[in-house]
């Protein structure tokens, strides 16, 4: 198990987690007020991006998404996109190696991005190993793009999401800056302050708590191997009609 303290060394783009995951690649990119960076397109690679600390504008073609806080930006995929800093502001993104055929087909869907959406718009879900104070938000689902979701669990201590596995899944953990808690893999427990990520490994047997007066606040991001992993997905989080 592998778990980094993110730099917020501002004006500055950082890879995390490296080798860590097989096609995964994170980066945080770290910029000043009025900065701005230009992204790319890279053939073959499904890419998100979400703000986790500041406000940032995403501008992508003629269309432009402004957030002062936590949201999430899903480009148009192999178009160039900018990002610019509100304030200083940390904007994770992740980076997905594609076979041929998903490319393809994540491109005939072209016309569905980009996606951009602020924090708390997305939907609410529940699942078996959380308690019913826990508020989890489902923030990319299974059908947007190959092979990954990602989502978010919030609550205070004391509290806990109980030990589970996912075989079919690997998963990494963006724990906010608020955030302090205890995650357990296995017969170890790592207590993660705020602005780290970390590796939950394959299979592992992992769950997390928060004591009293903490606050638990991360992001899930799900890899999955296989269709079984995508089942999963689907299965596992069940949304609440609010």
């Amino acid at each position: 198990m592998n778990y980094t303290k993110v730099s917020t060394s501002f004006g500055k783009t950082t890879e995390f987690m490296q080798g860590e995951i097989d096609t995964v690649k994170a980066f945080c990119h770290n910029l000043n007020k009025d900065e701005k960076l230009l992204l790319e397109k890279k053939e073959n690679c499904a890419r998100m991006l979400f703000v986790v600390l500041g406000g940032a504008k995403f501008e992508q073609e003629v269309a432009v998404y402004e957030y002062n806080e936590k949201a999430l930006f899903v480009p148009k995929p192999y178009t160039d996109f900018e990002i610019v800093g509100i304030n200083d502001c940390t904007v994770l993104e992740i980076q997905i190696e594609l076979t041929d055929d998903e490319w393809q087909e994540l491109l005939s869907r072209s016309g569905n991005f980009p996606i951009a959406e602020a924090y708390d718009a997305f939907p609410k879900y529940k699942e078996d190993c959380k308690s019913e104070k826990t508020i989890s938000r489902m923030i990319v689902d299974a059908d947007i793009l190959p092979r990954f979701g990602m989502g978010s669990v919030e609550t205070y201590g004391d509290d806990r999401v109980e030990k589970h596995t996912h075989p079919c899944v690997e998963q990494l953990f963006f724990n906010f800056e608020e955030s302090n808690m205890i995650v357990e893999i296995d017969d170890d427990d790592f207590q993660i302050d705020g602005s780290t990520i970390m590796h939950i490994p394959l299979a592992s047997d992992h769950g997390v708590r928060v004591d009293a007066p903490f606050h638990m606040h991360y992001l899930w991001m799900d890899f999955v191997i296989d269709e079984e992993g995508n089942q999963y997905l689907k299965d596992a989080h069940q949304i609440i009609d609010e």
